[in-house]
């Protein structure tokens, strides 16, 4: 029976990681010979021990870095076109709101869909990372994201970038004003 290149390509693995000694491969060409030889540097390299710091001297590392905190800002619910058409959330099948902070404005478009919501938004200008419940998205160097959500009532949003987080209530805090 004639041996593939693959099962020969994997009994040379074997003998690079020292799983099989070369004796038990038979004759080794030259080209097998040179693949071995790079195998073994390749397999070497992962081999590397690392070593780990103790909590103390890491501290103390972190002592001289700079570390800019993050600012938190908690957002409220400015506009939403729901307002205009006498409409509820809960029953609508799609909307735009405005949540606003102090020194920001994220717009955010809702239209259900037969799996939950889809959600559109755009944030100030870079990159975010958007949490809602078990949903993580980044947003591209605009602030434009979207994502697929299946129930929006509850979710509070956490947007994130290097500098800043805005926490946003859930539509149904927001409504109703509970800001907690």
């Amino acid at each position: 029976m004639k041996m593939r290149v693959n099962d020969r390509l994997i009994e040379l693995v074997d003998v690079a990681t020292g799983l099989r000694s070369a004796s038990e491969l038979g004759e080794i060409s030259p080209g097998e010979m040179r693949r071995l030889s790079e195998l073994r540097v390749v397999f070497q390299a992962f081999s590397i021990q690392t070593e780990s710091a103790p909590v103390s001297a890491i501290e103390s590392v972190k002592a001289f870095l700079p570390i800019k905190p993050i600012q938190i800002f908690k957002a409220r619910l400015g506009q939403t076109s729901l307002a205009t058409v006498g409409a509820r959330f809960e029953t609508a099948d799609q909307f735009q709101a405005t949540y606003e902070t102090d020194q920001h404005e994220i717009r955010m478009s809702f239209e259900r869909t037969t799996m939950g919501w889809n959600v559109m938004g755009k944030l100030p200008e870079g990159i975010w990372e958007i949490r809602a419940k078990d949903i993580l998205v980044v947003s591209d160097a605009a602030g434009r994201f979207e994502l697929q959500i299946d129930d929006i009532s509850n979710a509070e949003w956490r947007m994130r970038t290097v500098s800043a987080e805005i926490v946003l209530p859930s539509l149904r805090k927001a409504v109703s004003g509970d800001t907690a």
